[in-house]
């Protein structure tokens, strides 16, 4: 099997997780890439990705698994791919490295355009002992504590770097930056985040170090 990174970006970003499954098996079936078929009335190309993208954000690793027998196939997904979908690297290995599993934080760069107090203001609010958000569980809003789930962060007057819980649980850059701009009525756009990197919870090492481990 194949494991491929890729990024998401430009008009990209705006495709959510369920039509981005959809192109994925367009852009396979014409890059005619043998791909194995679960089992059973209705069977469907076995892609494994990582926890979904918010929409709005852009990323630079993004990682889906792909259960084929070939040995190479990002030239040929990157000819037929679609705009801002653009694979940068794949990974040969003889079993699925379960990413979605494996994966626990992620780490985003947000372009930003702060005054002096306004960082002043959100490195308050990121340093409280509680972060409360309202989030969609099951139909239903519900209040959780996200303050445990945001592993480390640096504001600047032009970025906001932060490193957060990815897989279960999950706290996603959109909401997190909602929340920022709800309590401090600043202007943070979500189109202006980007997943720069995702880790391993094991052993805390970068995806790609792990799949080259793991070769």
């Amino acid at each position: 099997m194949i494991t491929l990174r890729y990024k998401k970006e430009d008009s990209a970003i705006f495709v959510s997780h369920i039509d981005l499954l959809k192109q994925f098996i367009k852009i396979i079936n014409r890059s005619k890439i043998n791909v194995e078929y679960s089992k059973g009335f209705h069977p469907h190309m076995q892609l494994y990705f990582t926890t979904p993208l918010p929409v709005g954000v852009s990323s630079d690793s993004e990682y889906v698994t792909i259960y084929t027998e070939e040995k190479t196939i990002i030239d040929r997904l990157n000819e037929k791919s679609i705009g801002g979908i653009v694979f940068t690297k794949e990974y040969v290995s003889n079993e699925n490295p379960k990413l979605t599993k494996n994966i626990d934080k992620a780490s985003y760069v947000v372009k930003v355009n702060l005054t002096d107090l306004e960082v002043a203001k959100v490195n308050e609010f990121l340093s409280r002992p509680s972060i409360v958000l309202q989030v969609m569980r099951k139909g239903e809003l519900a209040e959780t504590d996200v303050k445990p789930l945001i592993y480390d962060y640096k504001v600047s007057n032009q970025s906001f770097e932060c490193t957060l819980a990815c897989g279960n649980p999950n706290l996603r850059i959109d909401y997190l930056i909602k929340k920022i701009n709800e309590e401090l009525s600043t202007d943070i756009h979500i189109t202006n985040s980007r997943k720069i990197s995702q880790f391993i919870s094991e052993t805390g090492e970068n995806v790609e170090d792990y799949l080259e481990r793991i070769k």
